[in-house]
């Protein structure tokens, strides 16, 4: 007798297999899109109130820089090589594009200023027309950060892209090697 002659005969114990193997296929797929592995709530990331001689994890919608116990917090790039952990650079908003993601976050309102001037160079007009948006979106994000290394004194516009990418572009301490970023 074949599998068919089977399942005909005996069709209450076919069905029954059948939702048991569905059962199981659905539990599988909600148990790995469930089980990540990481915790849940919102994204980290790492940060910085002691220019960049510790660092900690908060949210990563804190827009740098930020009161952190009493001290300004800014965002923190950690980098790891053989093993030791450590800050590769740190990273704000100036106070112009601060307060233009605050007010784009909705936790502040809207500059009463007009937007920075618009930066020269590729990109910076399309088509002869100035970008609307340039103070609550394009120009914070591009051209209000400022980037430098832990014990510099002065931070470097990410919009002076040779001397932001000497900033960002980490190395290990001993010289030995290129340093692999670490996320939270």
């Amino acid at each position: 007798m074949g599998i068919r002659e089977t399942l005909n005969q005996k069709k209450g114990a076919a069905t029954a297999i059948a939702i048991g193997f569905l059962a199981a296929a659905l539990g599988l797929i909600i148990w790995q899109v469930t089980a990540t592995g990481q915790a849940s709530g919102p994204p980290q990331l790492y940060f910085s109130a002691d220019d960049g001689q510790t660092y900690f994890k908060a949210d990563a919608t804190n827009v740098p820089p930020f009161d952190h116990g009493g001290k300004q917090a800014v965002r923190a790039y950690v980098f790891k090589c053989g093993g030791k952990r450590f800050v590769g650079y740190l990273e704000r908003y100036n106070a112009d594009a601060h307060k233009a993601v605050l007010a784009r976050q909705g936790k502040q309102s809207a500059p009463a200023a007009a937007p920075p001037a618009q930066p020269e160079g590729p990109g910076a007009l399309r088509e002869g027309k100035a970008r609307a948006d340039y103070g609550t979106f394009y120009g914070a994000d591009v051209y209000g950060r400022e980037v430098k290394r832990p014990g510099d004194k002065d931070w470097v516009p990410s919009s002076d892209f040779s001397k932001s990418a000497k900033v960002t572009n980490v190395k290990c301490p001993d010289g030995g090697g290129t340093a692999e970023p670490v996320t939270p």
